[in-house]
């Protein structure tokens, strides 16, 4: 990652031309520093996958956004729960196994959800929850989930992706390794649907572990795990059902101490993004050739500045410097 690379001797070198002040030589280190930071920045982004994303990706992504992960506690109901579900001895994919997992949410979970939402099973849409090219992510995203919630007149409508209001990863046995899957596959979705919607992630083992992300509002994604199954699939319908308007308020359920308030992923990481040059016409580099020496310098350090100066570190180093 570019602030990896940075490090404080660059932050501090370029600590003049960051705040707006014109830069009037360069030593040769630093234009070496200067073209390596704008390759890493230029290059064709890796391609990660949803299937295989892994802690160093999430870390990754967390540094990039500056985002942190809240974990809350919640108070299991007493209450009669329903049966789990039994697993077969066939893995979580097998065509038998997925046809009883969708008659399980069917009989337990699609009563419960608000008119229009559906289950769906999109484990075969390979591209479901492509990503590419979006400042929010550090890297390209590709593959889908196991199972979709999803607004039913956007599946009638052949734009599935568009209307995605929770995502749901299933697994036999939920393991700490799955936590970067299923919080990629939340921010992919998120950033595929309208402003109206905020898609929540699931990570489950259709028994004691319902463990359930979201974007908070002060730059958090949050998790809780839900052991009790009912209050689990209530609080799925709660998720799926609130509306922009009544999100601003958030909502409360028994055995949580504070409010369910969540937003879209890009409102918590605008400001990361809000100051990269404006290149819509066409990419500056293409026009190299035909630029002199200095611009060529200028511009490579007006990008490498605008990536760097509102990173998480950069901004915890300048306020070491005031």
């Amino acid at each position: 990652m570019v602030y990896e690379f940075v490090g404080r001797m660059i932050l501090s070198q370029c600590l003049h031309s960051f705040m707006g002040e014109a830069t009037t030589s360069l030593s040769e280190d630093m234009q070496t520093k200067i073209n390596e930071i704008h390759q890493r920045m230029t290059r064709e982004p890796d391609v990660a996958s949803y299937s295989t994303m892994d802690l160093e990706k999430l870390e990754r992504f967390r540094i990039h956004t500056g985002i942190e992960i809240r974990a809350l506690d919640y108070h299991a109901s007493s209450s009669r729960d329903i049966d789990a579900y039994d697993w077969t001895d066939y893995p979580e994919n097998h065509p038998s196994q997925r046809k009883r997992i969708i008659e399980y949410l069917n009989k337990h979970l699609q009563p419960n959800l608000p008119h229009g939402i559906i289950i769906l099973d999109v484990i075969d849409k390979r591209d479901f929850l492509n990503i590419y090219n979006n400042p929010v992510i550090p890297f390209d995203t590709r593959g889908g989930t196991d199972v979709a919630l999803v607004d039913e007149s956007y599946v009638k409508a052949s734009i599935s992706r568009a209307g995605i209001r929770g995502v749901v990863e299933l697994k036999k046995m939920v393991q700490e390794s799955h936590v970067p899957q299923i919080v990629m596959e939340m921010v992919g979705a998120d950033l595929l649907v309208n402003e109206d919607s905020k898609v929540f992630g699931l990570l489950t083992d259709l028994g004691d572990v319902w463990n359930f992300y979201w974007v908070g509002e002060e730059k958090e994604i949050v998790t809780v795990n839900i052991s009790h199954r009912k209050a689990a699939l209530n609080f799925i319908s709660k998720l799926t059902l609130v509306t922009d308007r009544q999100s601003d308020r958030g909502f409360q359920i028994p055995g949580l101490s504070t409010r369910v308030k969540r937003t879209k992923i890009r409102h918590v990481c605008d400001n990361n993004f809000e100051d990269y040059p404006d290149e819509d016409i066409g990419r500056i580099e293409d026009f190299y050739d035909e630029m002199e020496y200095e611009e060529i310098v200028k511009h490579k350090m007006d990008k490498a500045a605008s990536m760097i100066k509102n990173t998480p570190i950069f901004q915890t180093f300048m306020l070491r410097q005031m």
